[in-house]
């Protein structure tokens, strides 16, 4: 060894092998001691100064923070999400910047860590201190998740009675109006038994007059159609009323032809009352101006039936015996065949003006307007139409008979009329006087400033338009006589 040469130190050399190519220049490294000291107060002062520079994550830094009272402070102000929200981005930014931080110092750490035991105690402290913070999150989301347990099974029970109750209200509506319909003779007997008075049916409300159970059944079909519309799978799931469910299919059925035969039998019989009921229960059962229209319809067709027969010379009518021994015979007397058309024709134009005047005099109880108001926008009368209908019919019969020639059946049932043409024009004066008649006794007017169905005036207009073909052919004949 050379005397003036100083050797190297331990600490000198070890810190030459850390540094890259040595130290040419002399100069001492910083001592691990404190690069580790200034390292862990950079990474920490990093994380403080981001949570702090955070407007809702600064709140962790407080000194004083309870996760108790802050969970409180969230379920009260209604900031639950917004609170859970925030602890999980707390989380994951210290997370990512430990992270960050283990992977940018990893050569510096592994140089300053002397053992491996203490390496292992770094990494500990930081595990122990994540594991807290996700500890707590998971605490926070009990703690708030935990009220609305309770919650959900109360408002599910909720539910469940409501869908109870609805369906006890469909099933004791569907009862009371089978009942009902049972009650008007609509649904035969059988089936489950009906609700009794301690249920609040009273065992006279369904007995009263035809025309009211046939109103007051309309209503009650107007119900179930609607019930059985909307919930018929359930109440076919139902025992006490699936047994009921297609015999009722069955009556719901048969109630709008049913109310249209009671018009019809209203209309001939010229009961006003019956007419008004059915009326009232096609009106309920949306069918009104369909079914009135359907009627006039009809009425129209057997009045060119009966037109055609009339002047039909091939056409056999029946002739009634002169005593109770004889019996009925059949006879191709043109006379007869216009005097049986005559009587049907002032069966439906009767018809037609009780309609019209039950149409006029029956107030829809909903609206509070005339029933014909709710037929065709109560526009044009409904027997006016059909007089001017038969009128024409008429006119083209005798217009197809006053065309035919003199020596066939046509013209000879003309020449027959013509010999006679008095009768032939007084039948039809009685006509317009009959129908005259109705409209004074039973089509009146329910206020006395209303007009009338129909006048007089008009009615005759009508019959002098249809038999002119026949006053023609007359007053020509007369003429080259």
């Amino acid at each position: 060894m050379v005397l003036g040469t100083p050797s190297a130190s331990p600490a000198t050399a070890r810190d030459l092998e850390m540094s890259p190519g040595g130290n040419p220049s002399g100069v001492l490294p910083v001592s691990p001691s404190s690069f580790k000291v200034d390292a862990r107060d950079q990474t920490l002062a990093g994380v403080i100064a981001g949570l702090s520079s955070d407007s809702e994550l600064h709140v962790f830094l407080d000194p004083g923070f309870s996760p108790e009272r802050h969970v409180a402070t969230a379920f009260t102000n209604q900031q639950v999400p917004a609170a859970l929200e925030s602890a999980e981005r707390a989380v994951t930014f210290i997370s990512s910047h430990v992270r960050d931080e283990v992977i940018r110092r990893q050569d510096a750490l592994l140089g300053e860590v002397e053992t491996v035991s203490e390496l292992e105690q770094q990494i500990s402290s930081v595990s122990d201190g994540v594991s807290a913070l996700v500890g707590a999150t998971g605490s926070v989301q009990d703690a708030v998740s935990a009220p609305y347990l309770p919650m959900t099974r109360a408002v599910t029970r909720a539910k469940n009675m409501h869908q109870c109750a609805l369906i006890l209200r469909k099933v004791h509506r569907f009862r009371f109006c089978a009942r009902r319909l049972r009650l008007a003779g609509f649904l035969s007997g059988g089936g489950a038994p009906a609700p009794s008075n301690a249920q609040g049916i009273d065992d006279g409300e369904g007995a009263g007059s035809e025309e009211n159970q046939l109103m007051a059944a309309a209503e009650h079909v107007v119900e179930l159609e609607a019930l059985l519309a909307s919930s018929s799978s359930l109440l076919e799931r139902v025992d006490v009323v699936k047994t009921e469910v297609p015999a009722v299919r069955r009556a719901l059925e048969s109630a709008r032809p049913r109310a249209v035969k009671v018009l019809r039998d209203a209309l001939v019989l010229k009961d006003k009352a019956s007419a008004s009921s059915a009326l009232h229960a096609l009106n309920t059962l949306g069918v009104l101006e369909d079914r009135v229209s359907g009627e006039i319809a009809r009425l129209i067709s057997a009045a060119q039936t009966t037109i055609v027969e009339g002047f039909d010379p091939n056409k056999s009518v029946r002739m009634q015996p002169k005593s109770a021994t004889e019996k009925p015979t059949m006879t191709r007397d043109g006379w007869l065949r216009i005097e049986s058309m005559i009587r049907s024709l002032s069966s439906y134009c009767t018809q037609v003006v009780v309609l019209q005047s039950v149409l006029e005099n029956s107030i829809d109880s909903t609206s509070h307007r005339p029933l014909v108001e709710e037929f065709n926008g109560g526009g044009r009368s409904i027997a006016l139409a059909f007089f001017q209908n038969v009128s024409a019919l008429l006119r083209d019969a005798m217009e197809t008979m006053a065309r035919a020639r003199r020596r066939s059946a046509l013209g000879e049932l003309l020449h027959v009329f013509m010999l006679d043409f008095a009768r032939f024009k007084l039948l039809f004066v009685k006509l317009a006087r009959d129908l005259d008649d109705v409209v004074s006794t039973i089509a009146v007017p329910q206020y006395a400033f209303a007009n009338p169905v129909v006048g007089y005036g008009e009615l005759e207009s009508f019959l002098v338009d249809a038999t002119s073909p026949v006053q023609s052919a007359f007053i020509s004949s007369s003429m080259e006589r």
